[in-house]
């Protein structure tokens, strides 16, 4: 009974690590993805005819408003402050909203700049000797899964020692499944938004003068910098994790042998 357990023991740990390998390699493709500026830019034309499409309506709405508020104001139906207030917020706005995408995209390159440059540290942290990982996703799992502090051996387990390492590499890797399959959708999250962000970004600038879109507006910059944020924070903490548990002071503990 007791060899039949641990044989399914390894088994299903088996099949957790070839999880665990696809897992880690979604995150990884997906995570260059959205640090990848250049994608952006081969997919100009068709984000440039969205945000046209979009821009050219708004351009048609100002004329409108142009036109009304003029009328009101030469048949003297209008005559406040407002009236003219109104004009020239219309013209900035008209302006301004032939800028939405440069904006948008600036956002993004510089969120994108400061993410590859923590993105390209972590590489080097781990290619390292120390970690001799080929990938972020392979360096958290080289990092962790190989530490002496999941290699039971304590006399205290004698009689189902055998079976507690399947277990603990079960558990390990399955929760290490559920955070890579996490991180990585939230990187598909963050690529797709900046795809449909840029194409909407003439709502950025027309919700600050058509009241009815302010809520759209609020939430474009929200969701803006909030996706634009996402990646270098996380890659910040990433990195500060990966230098304390590939410091000297993790070494010694592994070396000698205190679990942690």
């Amino acid at each position: 009974a007791t060899f039949v357990i641990k044989l399914v023991l390894e088994i299903v740990s088996a099949a957790t690590a070839t999880l665990l390998s696809m897992a880690g390699t979604l995150l990884d493709t997906t995570m260059r993805l959205s640090l990848d500026t250049q994608w952006y830019r081969d997919t100009g034309q068709i984000i440039t005819l969205g945000w046209g499409i979009i821009r050219d309506f708004f351009n048609l709405t100002f004329i409108f408003i142009l036109l009304y508020n003029g009328i009101r104001i030469i048949l003297d139906l209008d005559q406040t402050p407002d009236a003219k207030k109104i004009a020239t917020d219309v013209l900035i706005a008209a302006l301004l909203i032939n800028f939405s995408l440069f904006f948008t995209q600036l956002i993004i390159d510089g969120s994108n700049m400061l993410a590859v440059g923590l993105y390209n540290s972590i590489q080097t942290l781990v290619t390292a000797p120390s970690v001799g990982a080929s990938s972020i996703s392979e360096a958290i799992n080289v990092t962790f899964a190989n530490q002496a502090w999941l290699n039971v051996t304590s006399g205290s387990f004698d009689g189902f020692s055998g079976a507690i390492n399947p277990i603990l590499r079960i558990i390990f890797t399955s929760i290490t499944i559920y955070v890579f399959l996490s991180v990585a959708f939230l990187f598909i999250g963050r690529f797709v938004a900046f795809f449909f962000l840029m194409i909407l970004s003439p709502i950025w600038i027309a919700g600050a003068l058509i009241p009815r879109l302010k809520p759209y507006q609020d939430k474009f910059q929200n969701t803006l910098f909030d996706q634009a944020m996402l990646a270098p924070v996380f890659l910040f903490f990433l990195y500060i994790i990966l230098q304390v548990i590939t410091s000297d002071v993790f070494t010694t503990l592994k070396a000698s042998g205190i679990a942690l």
